[in-house]
């Protein structure tokens, strides 16, 4: 689960949220990150460990919800031919609200295939993400769609599958090195 510092309130309550939130504390955890330093005070909450470990599963407490966003950066390793990131309504292969499948095989074309229940692909020529370099992923929800950002570059936009705030988990793995991890504050 994660929360967010409510307003108005002392960052050093930050790990208390985290704890309360039910995050795992030490790193090496198969479910989440290390600790994090402290939680940022905004309405967004940012965790920062060093990396997370893949595969990455986390719960969204309280799932989405329409203008908020997950942003996700770090670096794809030269050698990856494909990572992915899920939001589903459980943790063991639930109905996916939406899968972003990144593929590298026809590289410099890079395929992003939403694997939701309207099992979209399309095919970007000149995409921001390559294998070796760095990424910044925002997954906007909209109320009818997820727009897709990466690296300052709009991608693809997917309609919903069902309601967002039914998107309660995140999933990613591949071969990247996920750095930072931004999640909407509770509602």
């Amino acid at each position: 689960a994660v929360a967010g510092c409510p307003e108005g309130r002392d960052a050093s309550l930050g790990i208390l949220a985290i704890k309360r939130a039910g995050l795992p504390q030490s790193r090496g955890s198969a479910t989440g990150p290390a600790s994090p330093p402290l939680a940022q005070k905004t309405a967004r909450m940012a965790l920062e460990p060093m990396t997370y470990e893949m595969p990455f599963n986390m719960r969204i407490e309280g799932g989405l919800y329409p203008e908020s966003k997950v942003e996700l950066e770090g670096l794809i390793l030269e050698q990856s031919e494909r990572f992915y990131i899920e939001l589903a309504n459980g943790q063991h292969k639930k109905a996916k609200a939406l899968k972003l499948e990144v593929c590298f095989e026809d590289y410099p074309y890079v395929t992003i295939v939403s694997r939701n229940c309207f099992k979209d692909k399309v095919q970007i020529e000149r995409s921001p993400l390559k294998p070796g370099g760095r990424f910044k992923i925002e997954i906007q929800v909209t109320r009818n769609s997820y727009k897709i950002i990466a690296n300052g570059q709009f991608l693809a936009e997917f309609p919903h599958c069902f309601p967002p705030k039914d998107a309660i988990f995140l999933e990613m793995d591949g071969g990247v090195i996920l750095e930072k991890l931004s999640l909407p504050a509770v509602r």
